[in-house]
């Protein structure tokens, strides 16, 4: 009968938020020390037999586990974070992925705002004629969040979401041609 006094007392102990290194377990009979390793709960991790909050751009979704860096596409910008928020569709997020501002639009998409009642802006396809590359412009604030450029005079790209200047060709290629054969008479 004594053992399985212990026993559920260690097993209560175990589930405490933090443990310490050295857990007395004390029955009127016996008297056991049990060493259980220290465990924190999720949001937090242990470093050197401490508990310490996860930072910004990382989360803890278990207790136990150590903190992880928010995958792309994902950030956190509270400290003992348990899980990241999702930037959005067609957005990537970038490194220290600590706020919004580390969320940008993928190559092939821009960032517009849709209302004026609506401060954060969503990224759309670039539609054909224009592209983008992804590229960060200015700080990379969400106020400057990437554009779908315009092909240069005479171009257009021949699809939706096109992520290099290079896809921006000739409107009609015959055109050129035409022009250089045809004689250009003096007035």
């Amino acid at each position: 009968m004594k053992i399985y006094n212990i026993l559920f007392a260690v097993a209560c102990v175990t589930y405490k938020h933090v443990l310490s290194a050295e857990t007395p377990v004390h029955d009127s009979m016996y008297s056991v020390n049990i060493t259980i390793p220290r465990t924190c709960m999720a949001g937090y991790e242990l470093v050197n037999s401490t508990c310490q909050a996860c930072v910004p751009g990382m989360f803890n979704p278990s207790p136990g586990a150590r903190c992880m860096v928010c995958a792309n596409g994902f950030w956190s910008n509270a400290s003992n974070s348990t899980s990241c928020v999702y930037c959005g569709p067609s957005e990537r997020s970038i490194l220290p992925r600590n706020d919004e501002t580390t969320c940008h639009c993928m190559a092939g998409f821009g960032g517009v705002t849709l209302s004026i009642y609506d401060e954060r802006s969503y990224c759309i396809a670039c539609d054909r004629g224009f592209f983008s590359t992804g590229a960060l412009p200015g700080d990379g604030s969400v106020a400057q969040r990437e554009i779908c450029e315009k092909c240069p005079l005479a171009t257009s790209t021949t699809q939706n979401q096109s992520k290099l200047a290079s896809d921006c060709v000739p409107d009609n290629p015959n055109t050129e041609i035409m022009a250089s054969i045809v004689p250009i008479k003096p007035i």
